[in-house]
């Protein structure tokens, strides 16, 4: 009798040991999993060597002006996505006091033309390569691949001015340069 005791007890005592072995198995294994998860913001960018040129002054109804010092102007993709990048012209408005012109694609009183030629090396870019600016986006290089390092191409300008003008003074106008995710 006394060793069936004995053998109840060390069964009891297996049970009790067995659920605290599965409790702390239970317990263990419910520990915790790491995924490391990362991300990289689309970057879209267009740069340019400069931010501002000058024509200096130029006669009324005159074609097709350079600036002055007629460089060209080296564009860069520095975004992180392949990229198209379009241009627009815009309204030229006068420094002091009222008064504008419109952009148009002919010139005419108040109204001036603003081109660009675009070339992947300055000497390809000829008279013949410049097209009239609207004030609508216009895609001239498509599917650029970012590489901060090297120019996508050349930018030149000519402006033809207005054959007649209601305010005599300085004018400013923008050329904006749009880069947009290809797709």
């Amino acid at each position: 009798m006394i060793q069936l005791r004995i053998k109840k007890i060390i069964q009891s005592l297996l049970f009790i040991g067995s659920f605290f072995f599965l409790l702390a198995v239970s317990i263990s294994a419910g520990g915790q999993a790491t995924i490391d998860a990362s991300v990289t913001p689309l970057l879209v960018s267009v740069a340019t060597s400069v931010s501002s040129m000058s024509y200096g002054a130029l006669a009324l109804n005159t074609i097709d002006n350079p600036p002055f010092q007629d460089a060209a102007i080296m564009i860069t993709q520095d975004g992180n996505v392949n990229e198209d990048i379009s241009i627009r012209g815009d309204v030229a408005s006068r420094v002091s006091g009222g008064g504008s012109w419109s952009l148009a694609e002919t010139v005419g009183a108040n109204q001036y033309v603003h081109k660009y030629g675009f070339g992947v090396v300055q000497q390809d870019i000829t008279s013949s390569s410049f097209s009239a600016m609207t004030m609508s986006n216009h895609e001239f290089v498509s599917n650029v691949a970012p590489n901060p390092n090297v120019g996508v191409g050349f930018l030149k300008f000519r402006m033809s001015m207005p054959t007649s003008t209601s305010n005599y003074g300085e004018y400013r106008t923008s050329i904006y340069l749009v880069a947009t995710q290809h797709t």
